[in-house]
């Protein structure tokens, strides 16, 4: 009995030992006891997050790279910054890439073109393809096809278009800056202009300046560049193009030359031609006032000349208020000429400064004898004619002893008027008399002349006075003076030397005295 007892016990315990499969839906769960589901949309009661390790093991999982769909862990596409500091980032092939010949310095604020070191240029095409306008090619031109181009300074720093410099002999590139020309045919338009135009002023500050300027010189002695204006080369039916010189104002505008302008003759026509208006100067040439000895303001040359002839073209023409050439100044054969147009282009030679220095008239043959006129007779001086001569002679003193002594004697003559500059000189005394012969026919009276007391002579070594008198023969004779000490009277004689003793004259004496 006791043992049934025992097994019945058993028996409950090994029934709720039994499995059974338990389905309980709600929250974001749904489905069957064999197939659930699990709403993460509408589900409020899913927190926390799913481990990486759940995801292909974590493997390649990280702060970078994302779940794919493919069931592995990558990393972005372009993802970071390529390069170094400052390159600009582009797309290859589906990441981010720098290059080094590409880059913004974002403090200076530059986009920078080309290699580091200059040696290759960048390209920009605007308009796509190598050859759409305005397309700076590799060899660093800019080319302009048929559209306007502005290049503009907004910080007053100023824009400079250079070309490369030559390196040895090679010569350094060039700039040109070309209109648009005409086209084929004859009836279309003229060519394009350029206009250099500077910045415009305002009510304090002038307007800018352009500036054609050739380039300098070498740091030693090579010469500086030119700066060329030509006009536009015609063709076999047309003459060449010009140049104009023009202010924005003629009443007030200037041309102004600093240094050296070349302006050379064409084959044909006039160099250079202004035109002011009324009441202002066609063209002013202002000097620097230059310490420079034989700076020339202005020069006029011409190549090739003969002397006394008068060309088509002189050098410097002077015209009337009737338009008509009067007078002409012209370098012609070394010498300066001046002409005169009487009438009909009837040239005529009026005087001109020869290769030795003198001005010679060769027109007139009287003329106005008013103040400071120059004719082909003499030069007058209100009415009365003045010729000016000068010259030296070597005057030899006469009654001295063993031998008579010589002096330099200089001369001036105007007019009527002859003075006598006559250097000292003494020697021993032979007799009574003190002459002076040796005056030439330019200086010899017509008659006698009687000249008064001077002094600086010697008699028997002491100091001494004298007049003089030089007669038609051309002797000077001095006459010693002595003092009547009871009435004062001065008397003078020429035998009154002492025939002994120093005797002459002790220091330069000047002579005054008329030739008729």
């Amino acid at each position: 009995m006791m043992k049934r007892l025992a097994i019945l016990l058993l028996l409950p315990a090994a029934a709720s030992a039994q499995q059974y499969n338990y389905f309980s839906p709600g929250c974001a769960l749904s489905g069957t006891a064999s197939s659930q589901i699990v709403n993460l949309a509408t589900g409020v009661c899913i927190i926390g997050n799913l481990p990486v390790t759940n995801l292909n093991g974590g493997t390649s999982a990280s702060t970078t790279t994302f779940w794919r769909g493919d069931g592995t862990w990558a990393t972005p596409a372009g993802s970071g910054a390529a390069g170094s500091n400052g390159q600009v980032q582009v797309n290859n092939a589906g990441a981010f890439a720098g290059y080094s010949n590409l880059a913004w310095d974002p403090i200076n604020t530059i986009l920078s073109l080309g290699t580091s070191s200059g040696t290759t240029n960048g390209t920009i095409n605007i308009g796509g393809g190598g050859t759409a306008v305005g397309t700076l090619v590799s060899a660093g031109q800019l080319t302009v096809q048929g559209q306007p181009l502005l290049l503009t300074d907004l910080n007053g720093a100023g824009i400079s278009v250079a070309g490369t410099a030559g390196a040895g002999i090679a010569q350094g590139s060039f700039v040109t800056l070309e209109a648009g020309a005409i086209g084929p045919s004859a009836s279309e338009g003229a060519g394009g202009a350029i206009t250099l135009l500077a910045g415009t002023g305002n009510d304090t500050q002038a307007g800018g300046n352009v500036t054609l300027q050739g380039g300098p010189g070498y740091s030693t002695d090579g010469p500086a560049g030119v700066a060329i204006l030509a006009g536009g080369t015609g063709n076999s039916q047309s003459p060449s193009g010009g140049i104009d010189f023009q202010a924005g104002m003629m009443l007030s505008g200037y041309v102004t030359n600093f240094g050296n302008w070349m302006i050379n003759a064409p084959s044909g026509g006039t160099a250079l031609t202004t035109v002011g208006a009324s009441g202002s100067p066609a063209i002013a040439f202002v000097s620097g006032n230059s310490t420079t000895i034989q700076t020339a303001d202005v020069t006029i040359q011409r190549i090739g000349s003969i002397a006394n002839v008068v060309y088509s073209g002189p050098s410097l023409n002077l015209w009337d208020t009737s338009n008509n050439n009067v007078a002409a100044i012209q370098e012609s054969g070394g010498q300066t000429e001046f002409w005169q147009n009487t009438a009909a282009q009837n040239w005529t030679q009026v005087a001109y400064f020869g290769n030795s220095n003198g001005f010679v008239m060769t027109g007139a043959t009287g003329g106005d004898q008013g103040a400071g006129t120059i004719n082909a007779t003499a030069l007058f001086v209100n009415g009365a004619p003045v010729s000016v001569t000068t010259g030296s002679f070597t005057g030899t003193f006469v009654g001295f002893t063993p031998t008579n002594p010589t002096t330099t004697v200089t001369y001036t003559v105007a007019g009527n008027m002859v003075t006598l500059l006559i250097q000292p000189a003494t020697a021993t005394s032979a007799n009574t008399q003190f002459q002076m012969i040796g005056l030439p026919a330019a200086v010899t009276p017509t008659n006698t002349y009687y000249g008064p007391v001077t002094y600086y002579m010697e008699d028997n070594s002491v100091g001494s006075a004298s007049s003089f008198r030089v007669d038609n023969t051309g002797v000077l004779t001095f006459e010693r003076c002595n003092t009547n000490l009871t009435t004062g009277n001065l008397f003078c004689n020429y035998n009154n030397w002492t025939n002994s003793g120093t005797k002459g004259i002790m220091n330069p004496i000047s002579l005054t005295y008329a030739l008729q």
